[in-house]
């Protein structure tokens, strides 16, 4: 709570952001709608699972998050013709927005503060990495689910969101 705080605090606009975010998903929620928020930080993860999110978004409502300290990515998800500016959400207020579903695409996914949204988590990656992981352990720990690239995924994702 204390990160939400300061970032109240930072920007006290922010909250009015959180508001219309809670409204509108809580609103899809209650249509039996899935929500999808997928955490970015470099404009070539949007190009890796542009695929995913094109299958996904026919079934689910699918959202962007960026990473605020790059400007480049913000701009460069908004020249994407699936990327509108409702579905592009400040890293900084994504993970206090309850989800369905949140897929972050890197080892450094941001905490979430908030355990009673019960948000999914997902770390996928892009490949298989060759580094050693457990010097990040305490990012994977963060997760529910870690999943590599396969032909499995749209079958996971369909079955995962499904199940709630």
């Amino acid at each position: 709570m204390l990160r939400l705080l300061k970032l109240i605090l930072q920007n006290p606009l922010s909250i009015f952001k959180l508001i219309y975010y809670w409204i509108h998903i809580i609103s899809l929620k209650l249509k039996g709608e899935k929500t999808i928020v997928y955490n970015l930080h470099y404009s070539y993860f949007y190009d890796i699972f542009k695929d995913i999110y094109l299958q996904l978004s026919t079934k689910y409502y699918v959202y962007f998050s960026y990473n605020t300290k790059n400007e480049e990515l913000k701009k460069y998800l908004l020249s994407q013709p699936e990327v509108t500016y409702k579905k592009l959400i400040p890293n900084t207020i994504s993970p206090f927005i309850p989800f369905n579903l949140f897929i972050c695409a890197e080892i450094t996914g941001p905490d979430f503060p908030i355990k009673i949204l019960n948000t999914k988590k997902i770390q996928m990656y892009h490949g298989m990495g060759t580094y050693n992981l457990l010097s990040h352990i305490h990012v994977l720990k963060r997760f529910d689910i870690h999943f590599a690239m396969g032909k499995q995924h749209n079958e996971f994702f369909n079955r995962f969101l499904c199940n709630d």
